[in-house]
């Protein structure tokens, strides 16, 4: 089976650490696991195994207002 996991950032928040978990175990278990980053990062904070394909697509940007944000989501 092919899974992706879609996650804004992998810090070593608990989200995160949930997320890697997840990724590492379903890999283990033989599927296809891809993770998906929002923002740019060079190495996620916690372990993920070389069977896990990691695409960081640094789409994350700063916005000054709630509309501002809105367009640029």
């Amino acid at each position: 089976m092919k899974i992706i996991l879609v996650i804004h950032a992998l810090p070593g928040g608990g989200t995160g650490r949930v997320l890697i978990y997840m990724a590492n175990y379903w890999a283990k278990a033989g599927h296809h696991v891809t993770v998906l980053t929002l923002e740019k990062s060079d190495s996620p904070f916690y372990f993920l195994t070389d069977s896990v394909k990691w695409i960081s697509l640094d789409l994350a940007c700063d916005s000054t207002t709630f509309v501002e944000g809105m367009l640029k989501t």
